[in-house]
């Protein structure tokens, strides 16, 4: 079974979220201590698609292309 598969199984139990939460937050973590290199992690964009709609004071999300939403629940 591919790592596609298995996310997409996991992805439909209600722990999904949080883990994900979890396991991004890791990942953020270690991306600030490795320097910040190229490709940010999911977090760094969530943290700065927040950090934008509140600067400019944004209701509204329109995301296209999402695989398992985790944009959408992080907003």
């Amino acid at each position: 079974m591919n790592s596609f598969k298995i996310i997409s199984l996991v992805a439909r139990f209600p722990f999904y979220g949080r883990l994900n939460e979890a396991v991004q937050a890791q990942r953020y973590r270690q991306w600030i201590r490795q320097g910040q290199p190229v490709p940010p992690p999911h977090k760094a964009k969530q943290l700065a698609l927040a950090e934008l709609a509140e600067k400019h004071q944004l209701t509204a999300l329109v995301e296209t292309g999402t695989l398992f939403g985790d944009m959408i629940y992080a907003m």
